[in-house]
């Protein structure tokens, strides 16, 4: 969060730090990126309370779960083995806490039953910041239709991760036959003796940035258009109001074939137009439905 903060001070000609839509909006008037601070696992977290608070403090206003793909002190994930069968007690109180403060609880890497729960607790809608269809690869990282609806029937949203690996079996099978393992399999991590310093890890995991995703061969990727009619099924589940791009950049995604970066990102839009999509319908997919998330969480609105 410290380096966070320093990145937008040295930087804020051109972004600055968003702690609601209205802060959005008057960020983007005036010519600037509009921040959001996100959480990507709740690793510190520990279900602490007043942690949290902390972290809201300093302009925290969305936080996930689960710790990745490992289960922490209060919510279990989709990737390893469950500790609660969902949310304990402590988890249950993060949830209430993070509605109390108007913070976007992001389920993406949490377990089914952690999902489930956490829908069915919350006072407010939920995201799932970069998921994908369980329907078309049935890995524990993607989610079945059941839990879409749920999460759609309280106004929430799903963004739709980018990598072949989530919707394309033929590149998931590629991968993972190249890599020994699926792409979300972490257990290695288990068998490790003693504790890494954050100074070790640094070393070990700064080499694999930027995470640009495996260099497939062409016939095995989807292009574009495949990736969009992925989006046109969740469409087809939970309607254009609660799908959202997700696309987990630089999280290790092999983009759709054609795409490097978030450069590329037109070619997306491309796509929709070739496929007919509405103006309306690109602009809520782009960010207008996760603009309406964000204001009702942050603003009550």
């Amino acid at each position: 969060m410290d380096l966070a903060l320093t990145q937008l001070d040295k930087n804020r000609d051109k972004i600055e730090l968003a702690k609601n839509a209205s802060d959005i909006a008057r960020i983007n008037k005036s010519g600037k990126i509009a921040a959001i601070f996100d959480l990507e696992g709740g690793f510190d977290l520990d279900g602490d309370l007043a942690v949290l608070r902390d972290l809201y403090r300093m302009g925290l206003r969305s936080a996930q779960l689960s710790a990745h793909n490992w289960a922490n002190n209060f919510a279990d994930s989709c990737c390893s083995p469950p500790k609660y069968k969902g949310l304990n007690d402590r988890g249950r109180e993060v949830v209430r806490e993070m509605n109390r403060l108007g913070m976007i609880i992001n389920v993406s890497h949490s377990s089914d039953e952690t999902l489930a729960q956490t829908v069915e607790l919350s006072s407010a809608p939920v995201m799932a910041t970069h998921h994908g269809l369980r329907a078309l690869n049935n890995i524990p990282r993607n989610m079945p239709e059941d839990l879409m609806r749920k999460i759609a029937a309280k106004g929430g949203v799903i963004g739709f991760q980018i990598g072949n690996e989530f919707h394309n079996v033929k590149a998931f099978n590629w991968r993972t036959q190249h890599a020994g393992k699926p792409f979300w399999d972490t257990s290695e991590i288990a068998g490790r003796k003693g504790q890494m310093t954050i100074e070790e890890i640094d070393r070990k995991v700064a080499p694999q940035f930027p995470m640009v995703g495996l260099n497939m061969p062409d016939d095995v990727l989807f292009g574009p258009e495949d990736w969009i009619a992925v989006v046109e099924k969740a469409i087809g589940i939970v309607g254009e109001d609660h799908v959202a791009l997700g696309s987990d950049f630089d999280g290790g995604p092999t983009p759709p074939r054609g795409m490097h970066d978030i450069s590329d990102l037109p070619m997306l839009t491309e796509a929709m137009l070739k496929r007919n999509w509405s103006e309306t319908r690109i602009r809520k997919f782009l960010g207008l439905n996760a603009l309406r998330v964000f204001r009702q969480v942050t603003e009550g609105k």
